[in-house]
């Protein structure tokens, strides 16, 4: 996308914050094989999983103010037949 490839600060803040996560994890779970570790797993599995889709969704609705302008044009009707609902730009954002 190019929005990526304009901020490259911010592009490289995210990549720094995800590094720092995976070393803040890394040193609080110690896995080996033990039925313990297994439990550990699962709850670094699923910190991971929440901190994924709260970055997503962070950034989806971080994006709907730049676009906000782009889709009222292109869904108003003065303009004829809009070129798409709301339902497939959520789907294209998601």
């Amino acid at each position: 996308r190019r929005d990526v490839a304009r901020a490259k600060a911010a592009t490289a803040i995210k990549a720094a914050q995800q590094v720092m996560t995976a070393l803040i994890y890394g040193g609080i779970y110690d896995l080996d094989d033990s039925q313990r570790s297994v439990q550990d797993r699962f709850g670094l599995l699923s910190l991971c999983v929440i901190g994924s889709t709260n970055l997503a969704v962070a950034s989806t609705i971080r994006a709907f103010p730049k676009e906000k302008s782009i889709v009222l044009r292109e869904r108003s009707p003065r303009s004829g037949r809009p070129m798409y609902g709301a339902l497939p730009y959520l789907f294209s954002k998601v």
